[in-house]
């Protein structure tokens, strides 16, 4: 890469005693991935071989236009890069640490890779706080997470430092850490040129706090999953290292296949593991676990003063295939959620700023129920409830885009559209009219006519 600073080329020649060959590496071809929906299927993609660390994760030999494929916007599949789809190899090895149904927390989640991923292990145990502090970042990790359609999901929009307030809560912490972003050099140029040692050591610096804002919120053994997409061991193993100087904590290793090429990098007190480009198929990532030892606060009990607690209410009958699932009123809206999930949602309600929780079902509007859009996205929802539209390609991108080519459904009210099997979201006829309700924000925005 010829726009690779060189300050980055000095500190790689001393890092690595193959320097030669981790530079020609970010000079090969782009890496293309997706992980598919474990539970939903149609994808309209020409899978490659698969990601060896991840069920369900494929290569791919070009990248496709995603906005293009309905299926996309279903939630049928995520784009996501291969490295850090490692995360469900390191679930799988810290399933006996953690409670049947724990609470997790993704930290820093948006735009969804790693909380679609989580979600999917998880499989509606337990509840999962996705959580991002940009708030025009949060709206598209709420997007997609409500896409996935996972029923035991909450996404706020927060400091690390609020967490604080949740002392002990969570069996699980993964903190994905703003970084210098050296493992992207390769598929996005743009980030080298934003590069520089300044920043490089200004993240390090951050990913100190984030990590010592978030460890009160860690219950005692409790597993925190740390990551970054560089290659600096400032930002990776030197801050393993400082965080068991700060902590009561130990690292967790795992086995690895060796077919896999991931390195194993050693730090006083532990082992993680990097991934890089002259040598694993994916992009720049580095990953370690630790399992935290000192005892842990306890959050208090207290309502939230917004909804004065969980009021139930009555959903249509019919309206899940879950009998799991409980209704609970936040913000003038009805969702829906697991009955182990709501028991704690007064807690995370009053304690941060939440963008969704559960499924959003629908409101009451003169003593009628009103769907939200959201709705059909869930997996628990019952596609037989309201009659349903199916559209072909063309069609079906017109309604992602905010308009409508089909034909005017018969019967009145509200319709589901789908595209083959998949659901796409709400219409509503009236008259000779078909209101479209696919949300504005989730909008195709580009030119489809000369599609």
């Amino acid at each position: 890469m010829s726009n690779l600073p060189a300050d980055f080329i000095k500190r790689i020649n001393s890092q690595f005693a193959d320097a030669g060959q981790f530079l020609k590496g970010l000079e090969d071809d782009k890496l293309w991935s997706v992980r598919l929906h474990p539970r939903r299927s149609g994808h309209d993609l020409e899978l490659g071989s698969p990601v060896p660390w991840c069920d369900g994760g494929y290569y791919l030999d070009e990248k496709p236009q995603y906005t293009l494929n309905p299926l996309f916007h279903a939630g049928n599949f995520y784009p996501q890069e291969a490295s850090s789809m490692f995360l469900q190899y390191l679930l799988g090895n810290i399933a006996g640490y953690l409670p049947d149904n724990p609470s997790v927390l993704d930290l820093s989640a948006a735009p969804g890779g790693k909380s679609t991923l989580i979600a999917s292990w998880l499989n509606g145990r337990g509840v999962l706080v996705s959580n991002e502090v940009i708030r025009s970042r949060a709206w598209i990790l709420h997007e997609n997470m409500t896409k996935w359609g996972y029923s035991n999901v909450v996404v706020t929009n927060n400091d690390p430092a609020d967490f604080r307030k949740l002392p002990g809560f969570f069996n699980l912490m993964v903190v994905d850490a703003p970084c210098s972003g050296e493992g992207m050099f390769r598929k996005d140029p743009a980030a080298a040129d934003q590069w520089s040692v300044q920043n490089a050591d200004l993240c390090a610096q951050r990913q100190r706090r984030i990590l010592m804002d978030a460890w009160d919120a860690l219950a005692q053994d409790g597993i925190l999953i740390y990551s970054t997409c560089t290659f600096n061991p400032a930002e990776n193993e030197e801050n393993m290292q400082w965080l068991l100087t700060q902590a009561d904590a130990e690292c967790i290793e795992v086995d690895l296949n060796d077919l896999w090429n991931i390195t194993s990098v050693k730090f006083n007190g532990g082992t993680g593991y990097a991934f890089y480009p002259h040598l694993t198929k994916g992009e720049g990532f580095f990953v370690a676990m630790f399992r935290k030892k000192e005892p842990a606060g306890k959050v208090s009990s207290k309502k939230n003063k917004k909804d004065k607690g969980k009021i139930k209410i009555k959903l249509p009958d019919g309206l899940f295939g879950s009998e799991d699932l409980v209704p609970v009123m936040h913000q003038n809206k009805i969702y829906a959620m697991p009955s182990g999930m709501a028991a704690v949602f007064d807690v995370l309600s009053s304690s941060l700023n939440v963008f969704g929780a559960g499924i959003e079902a629908g409101e009451i509007m003169r003593n009628e129920f009103v769907p939200s859009p959201f709705l059909p996205f869930a997996l628990q929802f019952n596609r037989d409830f309201y009659p349903l539209v199916g559209l072909n390609r063309e069609e079906a991108l017109h309604f992602l885009k905010g308009s409508w080519s089909g034909q005017i459904p018969e019967g009145k009210g509200w319709h589901v559209v789908k595209y083959k099997e998949s659901l796409l979201g709400f219409i509503k006829v009236v008259g000779n009219r078909v209101n479209n309700y696919y949300p504005k924000e989730w909008r195709i925005r580009m030119n489809i006519d000369n599609l």
